[in-house]
């Protein structure tokens, strides 16, 4: 798909299955002490409803573009020496990764912190839309129903 890199920032969207040991072998670092890698997947459940699959879509340009902004921001912040940041789109299945991020620091605070800002930062600024099938309906996070459930 679509790629921004350098030596400290990797920011990916993609269809295929993501693997963590990626991003955790781009952020290992001589001065890193702490190596966080986080892996958002799909669950069967939200709000009490059997969730079947996700399907994530984007425009794929201003989504890395976005990505690749966050991430160094994030790598300044937080003084990081790397970060990783992959996001899936199409569909994804149950316990299938929807994104992997990986960074690395001098100590653990700076991870777990950065960790948190980067997915908050992604939730609220990139313009990836997640919809998720149901048993009965599918809905985009947005909340507008789609007819049927003819996308499984």
């Amino acid at each position: 798909m679509k790629t921004e890199a350098d030596n400290k920032l990797f920011v990916h969207i993609q269809e295929e299955l993501i693997d963590p040991k990626q991003g955790d072998e781009f952020v290992r670092h001589p001065a890193a002490g702490a190596i966080n890698v986080f892996v958002g997947t799909t669950r069967n459940h939200h709000e009490g409803e059997t969730v079947l699959d996700l399907y994530y879509d984007c425009y794929v340009d201003m989504a890395v573009k976005e990505l690749r902004k966050i991430g160094l921001d994030v790598v300044n912040t937080f003084e990081l020496e790397k970060a990783w940041i992959v996001h899936r789109i199409g569909r994804v299945p149950i316990g299938e990764a929807s994104i992997v991020v990986a960074v690395s620091a001098a100590h653990r605070k700076q991870v777990f912190e950065a960790t948190a800002e980067i997915m908050n930062r992604i939730k609220k600024d990139v313009p990836i839309w997640k919809k998720e099938t149901f048993e009965d309906k599918t809905v985009w996070k947005e909340e507008k129903l789609v007819k049927g459930n003819s996308e499984k």
